[in-house]
C-alpha cells in the first residue's frame, strides 16, 4: 500500500481475481476499502487487479466512493 496526496493505492503482490470471490464478500470488501479510504480524505486505487473492470468498478482510475456498503443487490 502507498500513500500520497489525495489517494491510497492498494497494490496486489499477486492479481486478484475477484470472480474467483463470492460476488457480495468482494462488492463488501471493495466498498469497505473506498469508504475507508474516503473517511481519511483519500480516494482509493486497486492495482494488480486480474480484469480492469469488475461489476461495475474501473480500476483503472480512483474507485468512485458508495453511499454505503451495498448488503444487498436489487435488480431492476
Amino acid at each position: 500500500m502507498t500513500e500520497t496526496g489525495e489517494t491510497v493505492e492498494v497494490n496486489f503482490e499477486e492479481a486478484v481475481d475477484f470472480n474467483q470471490f463470492e460476488r457480495e464478500q468482494a462488492v463488501r470488501m471493495i466498498e469497505g476499502m473506498a469508504l475507508t479510504a474516503d473517511s481519511f480524505g483519500k480516494t482509493l486505487v486497486l492495482s494488480n487487479t486480474a480484469e480492469a473492470s469488475w461489476e461495475g468498478f474501473d480500476f483503472s482510475e480512483p474507485l468512485r466512493v458508495p453511499a454505503g456498503i451495498n448488503l444487498k443487490n436489487l435488480e431492476q
